[in-house]
């Protein structure tokens, strides 16, 4: 049994809340993937370890500044 890691960046458009029509949330564009990956069906496992599965471990985006929308998001 091992583990494999990736870090995936997403890309989007850093903007104002208040303007959402001028940004590209990153979040938004994220987290269907990330969920549809974390539901996949990897294996069965075996005997002696657990079937695989999909862990996000960290998820890291925006400014800090709840008024902000985030110009990327790197999920780990």
């Amino acid at each position: 049994r091992g583990s494999l890691g990736a870090r995936l960046t997403v890309r989007g458009k850093q903007g104002h809340v208040a303007y959402p029509h001028l940004a590209k949330n990153p979040i938004h564009l994220a987290t269907p993937a990330l969920a549809e990956l974390a539901a996949e069906h990897w294996d069965n496992g075996n005997d002696f370890f657990p079937p695989t599965s999909f862990q996000i471990s960290n998820l890291n985006s925006g400014t800090g500044a709840t008024n902000v929308i985030p110009g990327d998001l790197v999920a780990v």
